[in-house]
């Protein structure tokens, strides 16, 4: 948790974002969580009734102080989803990005699928039809994949390590497979060849971006192998193609990260943030992404 706050003052301190640009949200209410989840999961978290196998599968404990956490950290995301389709505005959310909580667990650190939940909610509030989720987290986004397979509204891409975890994947609209220890140059190469197909067979109304950095040569749970420059040339990719020549709404999510210590994993992670930046004022906007804290 710590990269998070850390994020938040980098944010700031660089100039990428001024105070009246944070936006604290709500904690979700449990309804809403159900978007995503079987109402027996969310029931577990009103009662704080966790059997030895759901934290085992969480991988931490579900204190009330969490629990609290994490449903400010899905009203980030519908927050920064509604902000960047009613202001046609790139939005982030520092945290967010909990890809591996599926119907009914939570799994690798992730209670509450706060993607889905936002693509739902937007979709109850008839701000969009259909969806895209660029997932390039290190680890493939099986709660989500799972979650949204076999809806033909929302289209589901995952880039992901293929020997890394989850050890059995779930089925994305698309999942591509990347081998160990893959560098910049092969890694960049496979992104140009599917984004482009992906945008023009999904066409989105909103694209969520997990940008996750645990891509870099040296991540404490990644197998590849991409340099600082290599990240940047992601990035830039990413937010150059959607938002400045499709012109479509994009909020980003951190994802993973873990790197050797929370301020280099939160200093990689500013690298979107920055690219938005230099983005949004190559494009003559004045950049005010709500970079939405995650607590209180």
């Amino acid at each position: 948790m710590e990269k998070y706050p850390l994020l938040h003052e980098m944010l700031l301190e660089e100039g990428i974002i001024e105070k009246k640009d944070v936006l604290v949200p709500d904690a979700i209410s449990f309804d809403d969580l159900e978007l995503a989840h079987s109402p027996e999961y969310i029931q577990k978290f009103k009662d704080q009734f966790f059997t030895a196998e759901d934290i085992r599968r969480l991988g931490i404990p579900p204190s009330e102080e969490m629990i609290t956490r994490w449903r400010y950290t899905v009203n980030g995301t519908v927050d920064a989803a509604r902000r960047c389709l009613t202001k046609r505005e790139i939005t982030g959310n520092i945290s967010g990005g909990y890809h591996h909580a599926h119907y009914d667990s939570g799994r690798g650190y992730c209670a509450f699928n706060d993607t889905v939940i936002a693509i739902r909610k937007m979709q109850k509030e008839f701000l969009i039809e259909r969806a895209l989720v660029i997932d390039l987290d290190v680890h493939q986004g099986d709660g989500t994949a799972s979650i949204l397979n076999g809806d033909p509204q929302v289209y589901t891409f995952s880039m992901h390590a293929g020997k890394n975890f989850p050890m059995t994947k779930a089925k994305s609209t698309l999942d591509v497979e990347l081998a160990d220890k893959m560098g910049d140059d092969e890694y960049l190469s496979i992104l140009d060849a599917h984004l482009e197909k992906v945008l023009a067979a999904s066409k989105p109304d909103i694209v969520f971006y997990l940008a996750g950095v645990d891509v870099m040569q040296g991540d404490r749970l990644g197998r590849l192998s991409l340099t600082l420059q290599g990240l940047k040339n992601r990035e830039e990719k990413i937010l150059k193609t959607i938002f400045k020549e499709k012109e479509i709404p994009l909020c980003i999510l951190t994802a993973g990260g873990y790197a050797k210590t929370a301020g280099d994993t939160a200093q990689l992670h500013l690298e979107v943030f920055r690219s938005a930046y230099r983005l949004e004022s190559e494009m003559g906007l004045n950049y005010s992404s709500c970079q939405l804290d995650f607590g209180r």
